[in-house]
């Protein structure tokens, strides 16, 4: 779309929207919108991916204080791997546009997103425009990109301190050639997401709670608990969700079982005391 819609428009306020870290290897998925005024700008704004690491902590800075004055406003939404791993990255981006949208009160305001990517959410009237490299145009978008830069890198940096051999104090997540090295000798950890990549041939992974089993990027295993928690507690699910037909999702070490349905976790000592529990109960 052209920029002349950002341009000739008659709404007082422009909301800029971007994310980062879809294509990582680990960390989340981070989405900001920033609201301001139509002629709002600046000075030092850009494309976040063309800022020095330096300039892009002095722009963030500069964002944030305008935030503080009251002349913009924002609102980032932050996806976990394992959520990413269970509905897709692209199910968590309209998720995460439309909470911040939502929050932003958008209705009376341009709404421009950066790329071609198409706001799907159904019974919003957002008046919305895609524009392309609108993160080197649209200065909303800019200031989008370069918190959401921030934001992304700033987790992964903080995860680096009990990871240092993945590196993502370098690499930012990214499958770069050290950290797929480091991946392939230590093993993934909870911070990755299994569904990308070569991530996906992943069958199992430690972590500090016990052991996780995969299939293809969800947690799920044939036969057996899904889950083996340090503890000796032990969860089935399939195909990430807590569920298992002939019988508790959870065991625990102590002998006390737990079933999980619609939401809620049920304890019961035998499959038949839970099948006549459910035949009580609307399934809400």
């Amino acid at each position: 779309m052209s920029i002349e819609k950002v341009h000739n428009s008659t709404k007082e306020f422009v909301v800029g929207a971007d994310d980062a870290g879809t294509g990582a290897l680990a960390g989340e998925l981070i989405i900001v919108a920033v609201k301001a005024p139509k002629d709002w700008t600046l000075e030092g704004l850009n494309d976040s991916k063309k800022l020095s690491e330096k300039k892009l902590k002095v722009m963030f800075n500069k964002i944030i204080e305008e935030e503080y004055k009251k002349v913009i406003d924002f609102v980032s939404w932050s996806t976990s791997p394992s959520r990413i791993d269970n509905v897709g990255i692209a199910e968590c981006m309209q998720e995460s546009y439309a909470e911040v949208f939502s929050s932003l009160y958008c209705t009376k305001s341009l709404i421009v997103m950066d790329g071609l990517l198409e706001f799907k959410k159904g019974g919003h009237n957002y008046d919305i425009v895609n524009v392309i490299k609108a993160d080197s145009q649209v200065p909303t978008v800019m200031a989008a990109s370069i918190l959401a830069k921030n934001f992304c890198d700033d987790i992964l940096i903080r995860a680096n301190v009990n990871y240092p051999q993945y590196g993502w104090d370098k690499n930012k997540g990214y499958g770069t050639k050290d950290h797929l090295e480091a991946i392939g000798k230590n093993g993934p950890c909870m911070h990755h997401r299994f569904s990308y990549g070569s991530l996906k041939k992943v069958t199992k992974f430690t972590y500090k709670y016990g052991t996780k089993y995969l299939l293809e990027g969800k947690i799920h295993r044939e036969g057996g608990p899904a889950i083996e928690y340090s503890n000796g507690d032990k969860e089935w699910r399939v195909q990430g969700k807590r569920h298992r037909l002939d019988g508790p999702a959870i065991e625990h070490k102590n002998g006390n079982k737990h079933w999980y349905y619609a939401g809620e976790f049920i304890e019961c000592s035998s499959q038949k005391e839970f099948e006549s529990l459910i035949k009580l109960r609307p399934f809400w």
